[in-house]
């Protein structure tokens, strides 16, 4: 953290006033004359991060609202923050990547070419929106998730709090983009997902799971999806979409992936608990994928060029989650996590 800028001697205020105003809070300062500066990048969250608003503890004991830095009021009423540890959110560069994503904004009515979608097929269009349809019903579950645990999260972690409301954001717009591509080449949307695993987040009990799920595993799936979708795309509308949804994904996944491996460093006790969560989510995603038939032909179908190329489409299907897996593993591999390799539940593959 940069160091603060302060004036040595604060200013002091007589409380006698005729005025009858009290004043005594004028006199009640913590850390006066701090400066932040603004960076090459404007005035980040990073950048205002000194002395005691950089301090950030490894537990924050304040129950209520309070801003971290702010001076605590005696009788605050509390209001049950359960995640209230450093080790289960916080990582060094949150900061960044709340900057980051704030920078990479993009607005699906506007950002995305829509008018260089040319007509499909009837079977190319059908499996295009089977395709988007599962993956805007998957950024719509995220988004509630998200939304739960934003309220979870003590007032002493805000960087995370705001990081996690834009992945909110995020996933609204990737639910929305898709959403929208179903229906504007005359298509339509598809069939229901199965949904096993996006139940499993949604009941997920601590924070450490959930963020194992989301960043992690569904992240990590997911920007594989999105990578395919980008380069079977015979348009350039497709394309932006694709690589625009993927670059978001990779900013949960910096997250997740930092989270879990300084968590490890600080909880080595829990490291069997994490196999624990990671097993649950690998059976929930086998289970979804030998049942969503519609979502597996349709990938054959986009894969294949069409149903005349459909032949070759299975053994592309399973090319494409082979690399979900290598990907998730390689994941797992720089969260410090290399032994998941050896643990990880055959039926993933298959």
């Amino acid at each position: 953290m940069a160091a603060a800028q302060q004036q040595k001697h604060p200013p002091r205020f007589s409380t006698e006033n005729n005025l009858g105003l009290d004043l005594t809070w004028m006199n009640a300062v913590s850390q006066w004359g701090t400066r932040a500066r603004p960076t090459e990048n404007g005035l980040t969250l990073g950048a205002i991060n000194l002395g005691v608003y950089g301090e950030i503890p490894e537990v924050y004991a304040n129950d209520s609202e309070m801003a971290r830095g702010s001076i605590p009021r005696p009788g605050a009423i509390g209001v049950g923050n359960p995640v209230r540890e450093k080790a289960e959110v916080w990582t060094d560069d949150v900061p960044d990547l709340y900057e980051e994503s704030i920078r990479r904004r993009w607005r699906p009515s506007l950002d995305i070419p829509w008018e260089t979608i040319a007509p499909l097929s009837p079977e190319l269009e059908l499996a295009t929106a089977q395709f988007v349809t599962v993956l805007s019903e998957n950024a719509l579950v995220c988004l509630d998730v998200i939304a739960r645990w934003l309220r979870e999260i003590s007032y002493g972690f805000h960087e995370v709090k705001l990081l996690m409301a834009v992945q909110e954001f995020e996933a609204g717009r990737h639910f929305e983009a898709f959403r929208k591509r179903a229906v504007v080449n005359g298509g339509r949307l598809g069939f229901e997902s199965s949904g096993k695993f996006l139940r499993l987040l949604c009941d997920s009990k601590t924070f450490n799971e959930t963020s194992m799920l989301l960043h992690i595993t569904h992240a990590s799936f997911a920007r594989t999806l999105y990578n395919a979708g980008a380069k079977f795309s015979s348009s350039e509308g497709d394309r932006t979409l694709f690589t625009l949804c993927a670059a978001d994904m990779e900013r949960w996944l910096a997250y997740g992936t930092v989270r879990l491996r300084g968590m490890l460093e600080n909880k080595p006790d829990r490291r069997e608990q994490v196999h624990s969560y990671l097993l649950r989510g690998e059976i929930a995603l086998t289970e979804d994928w030998h049942r969503d038939t519609p979502f597996r032909e349709a990938l054959a179908v986009l894969l294949g060029g069409g149903l005349a190329g459909v032949g070759e489409g299975p053994k592309r299907v399973g090319e494409l989650r082979s690399r979900q897996v290598d990907d998730y593993l390689e994941q797992l591999d720089q969260a410090s996590l290399p032994e998941r390799r050896e643990r990880i539940f055959p039926g993933l593959r298959t």
